[in-house]
């Protein structure tokens, strides 16, 4: 019987799509047809349902590859050009060149272009350099009436997002396809047709960003810059306000992680959320958590690792409403499959790669190595498993220390978490309450602060390597999905050497491809 049969469909899904990317339509295509057409001479064969699920999700993929192909919204071919730009504000940042001067970053969509509602579509990356002293109640750096929500018409030049300059090198412009941004505009100035009145996500929007603001406003006044800048990447994954040599040394010792919300955070939330509530969970208790969760993704961005993490974790709401069993793997893979139905460029986004390589290693790595070893280390035993390979690959360092540190970590973060909620809350019921919380919180971010510098012993245990070859990453990370699977053990004890041999044969074909 399978057991996980999602996982099929998630690396039939993840397979095609990268087909599709690296090689184009046709071999995407190609690869669909190959799909269906093993799974047909399979047709007898135990393995045929697998092989079905995959030729499914394969051909999914490629259609959301092919939707996000023909679908190229006019806006996108109009580099160097100047448009007027109406839509909704997603996300606002302040930031800095590095010359260190300030600018004003917005995520909005585009609704209309140069009035032309059907040349619309997507979204687009403004960057504003322009003076914003003097504009009114500003929040958290930005000013009232350009927070997330609000509706307004930007007027610049549109500009292309730069590529790989060099083969192997960042791809700026995957890099934003993957958040849904196809086009940047250099804003040169702001229309706003009315400036109070928007529609209800609008105003939800601006609401929790304000809410989230103010609290980090009170917190920087109360305990000071460092600690808010903690707080702010720890509860929303903010990283503006941490220093960068603190966010280095959090990098080299593996738990910069805990500065970007994931299931760690979102997990911590949801059984401080469970204690909390009295009496059955049930479909109350469902609801509730959707749309706190939802609020909460809100605040964070909706960043992959957040959104993963909080469907994830609706999931496990559902399952425990229902009176189902939950499966870690199987809504891991169910989650992956959506968000790449919706957005296929994802699949190549770096925070998407970590956060299902994190929770999918952890699943699979932790039944084996309890048998050998069930220490407090055993959790970042199996996550460090399947993540020192990749950042190997992607940042070129191995660190010694990761396995070590994150459990202290860690545990700070499963205090610190609770404490900050506890904190919002007492802000808004007793200020020398929040006084308190605010300084222990302070507190405990210091001393995550001192045991992350200590660990990185400057840089010590940090070793700078060479990317390994993508062929071996390959072999590898195939070979740990089958190995450490059950599915797979139970294949090597049954002695299922036909099965075997055909995996060792498209690891090798799947390696050698790279």
């Amino acid at each position: 019987m399978m057991r996980r049969p999602l996982l099929y469909g998630a690396a039939a899904i993840s397979a095609e799509i990268t087909a599709f990317y690296l090689w184009g339509r046709e071999a995407g295509f190609a690869a669909a047809v190959i799909s269906v057409s093993a799974a047909f001479l399979m047709s007898k064969s135990k393995a045929a349902r697998g092989l079905f699920i995959a030729a499914l999700f394969c051909w999914l993929g490629f259609a959301s590859c092919f939707f996000h192909e023909i679908r190229v919204p006019s806006v996108e071919s109009m580099e160097g050009e100047r448009a007027l730009i109406q839509g909704r504000i997603l996300q606002s940042e302040i930031k800095e060149t590095s010359g260190g001067d300030e600018y004003l970053q917005l995520k909005m969509s585009a609704e209309a272009v140069n009035g032309d509602r059907e040349a619309a579509g997507g979204r687009i990356l403004v960057r504003y350099y322009g003076d914003l002293k003097g504009r009114p109640e500003e929040t958290g750096g930005v000013p009232r009436e350009l927070i997330p929500g609000r509706e307004i018409s930007v007027e610049g030049v549109l500009e292309k997002p730069s590529g790989k300059r060099n083969p192997k090198c960042f791809d700026y412009s995957l890099y934003l396809r993957s958040l849904g941004i196809g086009s940047l505009m250099t804003g040169e100035a702001f229309y706003f047709t009315d400036n109070e009145k928007t529609d209800f996500p609008g105003r939800l929007y601006g609401e929790l960003f304000k809410i989230k603001e103010g609290f980090l406003e009170k917190v920087e006044k109360a305990e000071g810059e460092k600690t808010e800048g903690f707080i702010r990447g720890i509860m929303f994954g903010e990283k503006t306000g941490i220093e960068e040599n603190t966010l280095e040394e959090f990098q080299q010792n593996g738990t910069a992680h805990i500065l970007s919300v994931s299931g760690l955070h979102i997990g911590i939330i949801y059984g401080v959320l469970r204690r909390l509530w009295k009496g059955k969970k049930g479909k109350a208790f469902f609801l509730f958590a959707i749309c706190f969760f939802f609020c909460y993704s809100a605040m964070s961005g909706f960043s992959p690792s957040v959104v993963r993490a909080a469907v994830m974790v609706s999931l496990h709401a559902l399952a425990s409403v229902s009176a189902k069993r939950y499966d870690l793997s199987s809504a891991a893979f169910f989650v992956l499959t959506v968000m790449l139905v919706k957005n296929p460029f994802q699949l190549f986004n770096a925070g998407f790669q970590m956060s299902f390589l994190a929770v999918l290693t952890l699943s699979l790595m932790m039944p084996f190595i309890k048998r050998v070893y069930g220490g407090i280390f055993a959790a970042s035993l199996a996550v460090q498993a399947g993540i020192a390979p990749y950042i190997a690959y992607n940042f070129n360092y191995f660190s010694l220390a990761a396995v070590f540190v994150n459990v202290p970590v860690i545990f700070l973060t499963g205090i610190i978490v609770p404490l900050s909620m506890f904190m919002a809350a007492a802000e808004m019921v007793w200020e020398p309450l929040f006084e308190i919380s605010a300084a222990t919180v302070s507190g405990l971010c210091r001393m995550l602060d001192e045991i992350n510098a200590f660990t990185a012993a400057e840089g010590l245990t940090v070793f700078n390597v060479t990317s390994p070859p993508e062929s071996l990453l390959g072999a590898y990370y195939l070979g740990l999905l089958f190995f450490a699977s059950e599915e797979g053990r139970l294949m090597i004890m049954r002695r299922k050497k036909k099965i075997l041999a055909l995996f060792i044969a498209v690891t090798a074909a799947a390696s050698m491809a790279f």
